[in-house]
């Protein structure tokens, strides 16, 4: 069996989910598993999410849709990003609800849908400040309108993404609150009422009740961290995540020994060095040389340059490490090895190391 393993601890999610349940008792849960779950595995995840309650889970692309159909789950799947039109078609096969915001994909998303003989629910998406995917408020009424008139379709949601509450800025969350409002006022005032109305994030799970509408679409939090720019303290939630390898060779060296590409790392003394199999096509990057990892049951310092497939620690003259002992890289139990604390030492944010590690590395689901 290959010695490096992502392991899902499952029973964090069932956490998870009750927890955002408590935070938002009145409000419907769409579960994001876009991005491979944010890398905790699509599937697994997904259906472990149906099988809790989740009303709905969302998607970045018809090819996830389609993973989540094929492997026989049911329920809505919310298509959060743009297509071109040669995407329709495979999305409508998959039986999505898409998210449209202008008056080509409507009528784009209307002509499909009639002669595929189906009526696709789709949500009217409001740009409020992301400045990415959205219509202005003051064009939501008409959008809206045309919906209700193109047969083929259903307005059944109308949402917004709130960027302000990833981190500080010009915008706030408040501010953006009051486009959105504009837009459903617009709405409510032809008699125009989606069923759904959705806009918080993590980040608006935590700390705005106001945005909790009638949805939640609460990411990074299921999967056990906090949003960025989050004001409250994390309330409980759990990471998933374990990555686990192995030791697979262990040398004792001079000092003056270099170490990896480049030579970057010197030894000053007399040494060990082990090799454990992971490198940056596993998702461990470069940027996390010189960080700590447990080794058996000592802590040693990632040394030299990262590699494809390998990279090296230095255990200091007295370990008694040895090969095939455990390595944790990532560990959701202790917070400075955790991804959050990985992300930190990368210069960036845990989304990117969860989504970073490869399909080359097994996720084992307990």
């Amino acid at each position: 069996m290959k010695p490096t393993r992502a392991v899902i601890h499952l029973q964090h999610l069932d956490h998870n989910l009750a927890l955002a349940r408590q935070l938002a008792p009145l409000s419907k849960i769409c579960a994001p598993v876009k991005a491979n779950a944010y890398g905790h595995g699509l599937v697994e995840v997904a259906r472990h999410l149906k099988e809790l309650g989740v009303e709905a889970l969302g998607v970045a692309s018809p090819d996830e849709a389609h993973q989540l159909r094929t492997a026989g789950l049911k329920g809505p799947l919310l298509l959060f990003s743009a297509l071109n039109p040669g995407q329709i078609a495979e999305a409508l096969e998959a039986d999505v609800q898409p998210f449209v915001f202008d008056a080509q994909r409507i009528q784009a998303w209307g002509t499909m849908a009639r002669a595929a003989h189906k009526t696709v629910k789709v949500h009217l998406k409001v740009d409020t400040g992301m400045g990415r995917l959205g219509c202005p408020p003051e064009e939501a009424a008409r959008l809206a309108r045309q919906i209700v008139h193109e047969q083929g379709l259903e307005l059944e949601g109308l949402c917004t993404h709130l960027a302000a509450s990833d981190g500080p800025g010009p915008l706030s969350v408040p501010e953006q609150l009051e486009r959105f409002s504009i837009a459903r006022q617009a709405l409510a005032a032809e008699g125009l009422k989606p069923r759904l109305v959705h806009a918080a994030n993590s980040g608006a799970l935590l700390d705005w009740p106001e945005a909790h509408f009638d949805m939640v679409r609460p990411g990074i939090a299921l999967y056990g961290y906090p949003s960025p720019a989050q004001k409250r303290p994390n309330p409980g939630f759990l990471p998933l995540l374990e990555w686990r390898s192995e030791v697979v060779f262990v040398k004792e060296v001079p000092a003056g020994t270099t170490i990896s590409y480049g030579s970057k790392y010197v030894t000053k003394e007399r040494t060990k060095i082990a090799t454990i199999p992971v490198g940056y096509a596993d998702g461990w990057r470069r940027s996390l040389t010189n960080s700590m990892i447990r080794v058996g049951d000592e802590q040693a310092q990632v040394v030299g340059t990262v590699c494809m497939d390998q990279f090296m620690v230095d255990l200091g003259p007295h370990s008694v490490v040895k090969e095939g002992d455990p390595v944790v890289l990532i560990d959701p139990w202790t917070d400075s090895m955790n991804a959050q604390r990985r992300a930190e030492s990368a210069g960036t944010i845990p989304y990117e190391i969860l989504c970073g590690i490869s399909a080359r590395v097994p996720r084992d689901f307990r």
